[in-house]
Protein backbone atom coordinates (compact mmCIF):
# COMPACT_ATOMS: atom_id res chain seq x y z
CA UNK A 1 0.00 0.00 0.00
CA UNK A 2 1.13 3.66 -0.47
CA UNK A 3 2.12 5.40 2.23
CA UNK A 4 0.60 9.02 2.92
CA UNK A 5 3.27 11.86 3.78
CA UNK A 6 1.67 14.57 6.07
CA UNK A 7 4.62 16.91 6.52
CA UNK A 8 7.11 14.75 8.34
CA UNK A 9 5.05 12.37 9.30
CA UNK A 10 4.80 9.50 7.43
CA UNK A 11 1.08 7.07 7.63
CA UNK A 12 1.26 3.37 6.89
CA UNK A 13 -1.37 3.40 4.29
CA UNK A 14 -3.69 5.89 2.37
CA UNK A 15 -6.86 5.12 4.25
CA UNK A 16 -8.02 7.69 7.10
CA UNK A 17 -10.67 7.80 9.32
CA UNK A 18 -13.20 11.26 8.84
CA UNK A 19 -13.46 13.06 11.90
CA UNK A 20 -17.44 12.67 12.85
CA UNK A 21 -18.91 14.62 15.90
CA UNK A 22 -20.60 12.23 18.54
CA UNK A 23 -18.14 8.95 16.87
CA UNK A 24 -14.79 8.92 16.20
CA UNK A 25 -14.09 9.71 20.14
CA UNK A 26 -10.95 7.62 21.37
CA UNK A 27 -12.54 3.93 21.62
CA UNK A 28 -13.92 3.97 17.79
CA UNK A 29 -10.81 5.43 17.17
CA UNK A 30 -8.54 2.60 18.75
CA UNK A 31 -11.30 -0.26 17.07
CA UNK A 32 -10.41 1.34 13.37
CA UNK A 33 -6.81 1.82 13.88
CA UNK A 34 -6.51 -2.15 14.55
CA UNK A 35 -8.68 -2.20 11.62
CA UNK A 36 -6.47 -0.78 9.02
CA UNK A 37 -6.91 3.14 9.37
CA UNK A 38 -3.98 4.52 8.43
CA UNK A 39 -4.40 7.78 9.75
CA UNK A 40 -7.35 8.76 12.19
CA UNK A 41 -8.81 12.28 13.33
CA UNK A 42 -10.59 13.32 16.43
CA UNK A 43 -13.91 14.74 16.37
CA UNK A 44 -14.25 18.50 16.11
CA UNK A 45 -12.99 19.84 19.21
CA UNK A 46 -14.22 23.83 19.90
CA UNK A 47 -11.48 26.37 19.66
CA UNK A 48 -13.13 28.37 21.45
CA UNK A 49 -13.83 26.17 24.37
CA UNK A 50 -10.74 25.01 24.28
CA UNK A 51 -9.01 27.89 24.87
CA UNK A 52 -11.55 28.61 27.75
CA UNK A 53 -10.09 25.17 29.05
CA UNK A 54 -13.86 23.58 29.12
CA UNK A 55 -13.39 20.30 30.95
CA UNK A 56 -16.10 18.39 28.39
CA UNK A 57 -14.22 19.14 25.64
CA UNK A 58 -10.47 18.77 27.55
CA UNK A 59 -12.18 14.80 27.17
CA UNK A 60 -12.08 14.80 23.59
CA UNK A 61 -8.42 15.43 23.60
CA UNK A 62 -7.46 11.87 25.25
CA UNK A 63 -5.49 9.43 22.66
CA UNK A 64 -3.71 6.44 23.21
CA UNK A 65 -0.24 5.46 21.42
CA UNK A 66 -1.82 2.83 19.39
CA UNK A 67 -3.27 5.37 17.25
CA UNK A 68 -0.10 7.66 16.37
CA UNK A 69 -0.77 9.67 14.92
CA UNK A 70 -3.88 11.12 15.89
CA UNK A 71 -4.81 14.62 13.89
CA UNK A 72 -7.12 16.78 16.55
CA UNK A 73 -9.55 18.99 14.05
CA UNK A 74 -10.64 22.18 15.38
CA UNK A 75 -13.38 23.80 15.11
CA UNK A 76 -13.69 28.34 15.13
CA UNK A 77 -13.82 31.39 13.32
CA UNK A 78 -11.84 33.75 15.01
CA UNK A 79 -8.08 33.80 13.79
CA UNK A 80 -7.00 34.49 17.28
CA UNK A 81 -8.79 32.22 18.81
CA UNK A 82 -7.66 29.06 16.33
CA UNK A 83 -4.15 30.26 16.53
CA UNK A 84 -4.17 30.27 20.55
CA UNK A 85 -5.83 26.25 20.31
CA UNK A 86 -3.13 25.37 17.94
CA UNK A 87 -0.18 26.62 20.37
CA UNK A 88 -1.98 24.79 23.27
CA UNK A 89 -2.41 21.64 21.24
CA UNK A 90 0.73 21.58 20.05
CA UNK A 91 2.31 22.26 23.82
CA UNK A 92 0.25 19.02 25.12
CA UNK A 93 2.08 16.83 22.23
CA UNK A 94 -0.32 17.08 19.35
CA UNK A 95 0.79 15.27 16.19
CA UNK A 96 -1.11 17.00 13.73
CA UNK A 97 -4.40 19.56 13.76
CA UNK A 98 -6.91 19.90 11.19
CA UNK A 99 -9.48 23.13 10.37
CA UNK A 100 -12.79 21.67 9.95
CA UNK A 101 -14.37 24.35 7.01
CA UNK A 102 -17.13 21.54 6.44
CA UNK A 103 -19.87 21.25 9.54
CA UNK A 104 -22.89 22.30 7.80
CA UNK A 105 -24.65 21.89 11.11
CA UNK A 106 -26.83 24.95 11.93
CA UNK A 107 -25.54 25.63 15.38
CA UNK A 108 -22.16 25.18 13.88
CA UNK A 109 -22.47 27.76 10.64
CA UNK A 110 -24.77 30.36 12.56
CA UNK A 111 -21.41 30.56 14.66
CA UNK A 112 -19.06 31.84 11.47
CA UNK A 113 -17.31 28.20 11.86
CA UNK A 114 -17.12 25.02 10.03
CA UNK A 115 -18.91 25.40 6.56
CA UNK A 116 -20.17 28.97 7.05
CA UNK A 117 -15.76 29.35 6.59
CA UNK A 118 -16.45 28.66 2.73
CA UNK A 119 -18.44 32.36 2.90
CA UNK A 120 -15.26 34.16 3.26
CA UNK A 121 -11.87 32.98 1.50
CA UNK A 122 -9.87 36.13 2.81
CA UNK A 123 -10.99 35.17 6.62
CA UNK A 124 -9.84 31.49 5.58
CA UNK A 125 -6.23 32.99 4.27
CA UNK A 126 -6.46 34.90 7.88
CA UNK A 127 -6.80 31.95 9.85
CA UNK A 128 -4.38 29.89 8.30
CA UNK A 129 -1.54 31.95 8.28
CA UNK A 130 -1.77 32.80 11.62
CA UNK A 131 -2.71 29.18 12.64
CA UNK A 132 0.62 27.84 10.32
CA UNK A 133 2.66 30.68 11.91
CA UNK A 134 1.95 29.70 15.26
CA UNK A 135 2.80 25.87 14.96
CA UNK A 136 5.75 23.70 13.95
CA UNK A 137 3.35 20.65 13.53
CA UNK A 138 1.75 19.93 10.31
CA UNK A 139 -2.15 21.95 9.71
CA UNK A 140 -4.31 20.46 7.74
CA UNK A 141 -7.92 21.29 6.23
CA UNK A 142 -11.32 19.74 5.51
CA UNK A 143 -13.63 21.36 3.54
CA UNK A 144 -16.41 20.71 1.52
CA UNK A 145 -17.38 22.06 -2.33
CA UNK A 146 -19.06 25.15 -1.49
CA UNK A 147 -21.42 26.73 0.68
CA UNK A 148 -23.87 25.86 -2.72
CA UNK A 149 -23.67 24.65 -5.82
CA UNK A 150 -23.72 28.71 -7.00
CA UNK A 151 -20.54 28.76 -5.08
CA UNK A 152 -18.47 26.20 -5.27
CA UNK A 153 -15.22 27.58 -4.41
CA UNK A 154 -12.90 24.86 -3.53
CA UNK A 155 -10.52 25.37 -6.21
CA UNK A 156 -9.86 28.87 -4.60
CA UNK A 157 -9.82 27.53 -1.03
CA UNK A 158 -7.65 24.36 -1.43
CA UNK A 159 -5.08 27.10 -3.29
CA UNK A 160 -5.60 29.79 -0.21
CA UNK A 161 -4.80 26.71 1.85
CA UNK A 162 -1.77 25.31 0.14
CA UNK A 163 -0.46 28.99 -0.20
CA UNK A 164 -0.62 29.60 3.65
CA UNK A 165 1.08 25.98 4.25
CA UNK A 166 -1.38 23.52 5.02
CA UNK A 167 0.07 19.85 4.85
CA UNK A 168 -2.99 18.24 3.60
CA UNK A 169 -6.58 18.84 2.27
CA UNK A 170 -9.56 16.75 2.36
CA UNK A 171 -12.22 17.16 0.02
CA UNK A 172 -15.62 16.28 0.60
CA UNK A 173 -17.42 16.09 -2.90
CA UNK A 174 -20.99 17.95 -1.80
CA UNK A 175 -21.81 21.31 -0.72
CA UNK A 176 -22.79 22.56 2.58
CA UNK A 177 -26.80 23.38 1.54
CA UNK A 178 -26.51 19.09 0.48
CA UNK A 179 -25.64 18.22 4.04
CA UNK A 180 -24.98 14.53 3.54
CA UNK A 181 -28.01 14.26 0.60
CA UNK A 182 -27.71 13.52 -2.59
CA UNK A 183 -24.27 11.87 -4.15
CA UNK A 184 -20.76 13.25 -3.76
CA UNK A 185 -19.31 14.74 -6.83
CA UNK A 186 -15.96 13.53 -7.33
CA UNK A 187 -15.48 15.27 -10.37
CA UNK A 188 -14.32 18.66 -8.17
CA UNK A 189 -12.45 16.21 -6.52
CA UNK A 190 -10.39 15.40 -9.52
CA UNK A 191 -10.21 19.14 -10.11
CA UNK A 192 -8.95 19.93 -6.87
CA UNK A 193 -6.08 17.09 -7.31
CA UNK A 194 -4.45 19.03 -10.36
CA UNK A 195 -3.84 22.22 -8.62
CA UNK A 196 -3.13 20.57 -5.56
CA UNK A 197 0.96 19.88 -4.82
CA UNK A 198 0.14 18.47 -1.47
CA UNK A 199 -1.35 15.52 -0.78
CA UNK A 200 -5.44 15.59 -0.56
CA UNK A 201 -7.96 12.93 0.61
CA UNK A 202 -11.22 12.44 -1.23
CA UNK A 203 -14.18 12.11 0.97
CA UNK A 204 -17.56 11.27 0.15
CA UNK A 205 -19.99 7.79 -1.06
CA UNK A 206 -17.05 5.27 0.02
CA UNK A 207 -18.58 2.83 1.39
CA UNK A 208 -17.34 -0.07 -0.49
CA UNK A 209 -13.49 -1.97 -1.52
CA UNK A 210 -14.28 -1.32 -4.93
CA UNK A 211 -15.51 2.77 -3.98
CA UNK A 212 -12.05 3.28 -2.54
CA UNK A 213 -10.25 1.98 -5.59
CA UNK A 214 -12.59 3.76 -7.78
CA UNK A 215 -12.28 7.05 -6.23
CA UNK A 216 -8.28 6.37 -6.22
CA UNK A 217 -8.42 5.93 -9.72
CA UNK A 218 -10.98 8.44 -11.04
CA UNK A 219 -9.70 11.22 -9.19
CA UNK A 220 -6.10 10.52 -8.57
CA UNK A 221 -5.90 11.61 -4.73
CA UNK A 222 -3.34 10.51 -2.36
CA UNK A 223 -5.55 8.75 -0.36
CA UNK A 224 -9.55 7.91 0.80
CA UNK A 225 -11.43 9.50 4.00
CA UNK A 226 -13.85 6.98 5.00
CA UNK A 227 -16.79 8.30 7.03
CA UNK A 228 -20.49 6.89 7.75
CA UNK A 229 -19.28 3.86 5.62
CA UNK A 230 -17.02 2.64 8.30
CA UNK A 231 -19.95 3.11 11.12
CA UNK A 232 -21.02 -0.18 12.62
CA UNK A 233 -18.24 -1.39 9.94
CA UNK A 234 -15.08 -1.00 11.29
CA UNK A 235 -13.67 -3.99 8.84
CA UNK A 236 -13.90 -2.03 6.50
CA UNK A 237 -10.89 -0.79 6.49
CA UNK A 238 -8.59 -4.36 6.77
CA UNK A 239 -11.41 -4.87 3.55
CA UNK A 240 -9.90 -2.10 1.43
CA UNK A 241 -6.48 -2.86 2.10
CA UNK A 242 -6.69 -6.10 0.97
CA UNK A 243 -8.79 -5.43 -2.06
CA UNK A 244 -6.78 -2.37 -3.10
CA UNK A 245 -3.46 -4.59 -2.40
CA UNK A 246 -4.54 -8.25 -3.59
CA UNK A 247 -8.04 -7.16 -6.27
CA UNK A 248 -9.60 -9.80 -3.87
CA UNK A 249 -12.67 -9.69 -1.26
CA UNK A 250 -12.18 -10.60 2.32
CA UNK A 251 -14.90 -12.60 4.05
CA UNK A 252 -16.86 -9.78 6.14
CA UNK A 253 -16.92 -10.23 10.10
CA UNK A 254 -18.83 -13.35 11.49
CA UNK A 255 -21.93 -13.07 14.02
CA UNK A 256 -19.30 -13.96 16.59
CA UNK A 257 -16.61 -11.42 15.48
CA UNK A 258 -19.62 -9.00 15.57
CA UNK A 259 -20.82 -9.49 18.68
CA UNK A 260 -16.74 -9.54 20.09
CA UNK A 261 -16.07 -6.16 18.64
CA UNK A 262 -19.44 -4.37 19.98
CA UNK A 263 -18.67 -5.88 23.67
CA UNK A 264 -15.26 -4.57 23.51
CA UNK A 265 -16.34 -1.10 21.97
CA UNK A 266 -19.37 -0.77 24.87
CA UNK A 267 -16.17 -1.85 27.45
CA UNK A 268 -13.80 0.96 26.16
CA UNK A 269 -16.70 3.56 26.26
CA UNK A 270 -17.63 2.63 29.90
CA UNK A 271 -13.77 2.47 31.09
CA UNK A 272 -13.32 5.68 29.63
CA UNK A 273 -16.61 7.69 30.30
CA UNK A 274 -18.25 6.12 33.04
CA UNK A 275 -20.91 3.88 32.69
CA UNK A 276 -24.35 6.44 32.13
CA UNK A 277 -21.88 8.55 29.79
CA UNK A 278 -20.54 5.34 28.04
CA UNK A 279 -24.00 3.46 27.41
CA UNK A 280 -25.90 6.49 26.08
CA UNK A 281 -22.75 7.24 23.58
CA UNK A 282 -23.03 3.62 22.61
CA UNK A 283 -26.87 4.14 21.36
CA UNK A 284 -25.48 5.64 18.41
CA UNK A 285 -23.67 3.47 17.47
CA UNK A 286 -26.14 -0.28 17.99
CA UNK A 287 -28.05 0.34 14.69
CA UNK A 288 -25.22 0.82 12.40
CA UNK A 289 -23.44 -2.37 13.93
CA UNK A 290 -26.36 -4.69 13.43
CA UNK A 291 -27.80 -3.09 10.81
CA UNK A 292 -29.40 -5.66 7.95
CA UNK A 293 -28.84 -8.48 10.51
CA UNK A 294 -31.75 -10.89 11.22
CA UNK A 295 -33.76 -9.61 14.06
CA UNK A 296 -31.39 -6.35 14.32
CA UNK A 297 -34.66 -4.21 15.36
CA UNK A 298 -35.84 -5.75 17.64
CA UNK A 299 -32.42 -6.03 18.94
CA UNK A 300 -31.79 -2.25 18.95
CA UNK A 301 -34.89 -1.25 20.53
CA UNK A 302 -34.11 -3.49 23.33
CA UNK A 303 -30.02 -1.68 23.27
CA UNK A 304 -31.16 1.93 23.65
CA UNK A 305 -33.58 1.10 26.30
CA UNK A 306 -30.62 -0.69 28.58
CA UNK A 307 -29.23 1.45 31.35
CA UNK A 308 -27.05 -1.19 32.33
CA UNK A 309 -23.63 -2.25 31.17
CA UNK A 310 -24.19 -5.84 32.19
CA UNK A 311 -27.55 -6.64 30.75
CA UNK A 312 -26.46 -5.51 27.64
CA UNK A 313 -22.96 -7.20 27.67
CA UNK A 314 -25.75 -10.23 27.98
CA UNK A 315 -27.97 -9.12 25.32
CA UNK A 316 -24.86 -8.63 23.00
CA UNK A 317 -23.62 -11.97 23.52
CA UNK A 318 -26.43 -14.25 22.08
CA UNK A 319 -26.07 -11.53 18.97
CA UNK A 320 -25.64 -14.28 16.66
CA UNK A 321 -28.76 -16.41 18.19
CA UNK A 322 -31.25 -13.77 16.90
CA UNK A 323 -33.54 -14.86 15.27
Amino acid sequence: MPQLKIGPITIPNNLALAPMAGFTNLPFRLICKESGAGLVFSEMVSAEALVRENRKTSSLLDTDPLEDPLIIQLCGGRKETLRDAVIMLQESGARGVDLNMGCPAPKIVKSGAGAALSRNPPLIREILNEMVKAASIPITVKLRKGWDEKSANYLEICKIAQDAGAALVSLHGRTARQGYSGKADWECIRAAREVLSIPLLGNGDVNSPEDAKRMLEHTGCAGVMIGRGCLGNPWIFREMLHYLETGGFLPGPSDEERSSTMLRHLNMAVEKFGEYAGIRLMRKFWGHYIRDRQGSARLRDKLVRMEKAEEIRLEISGFGKVT
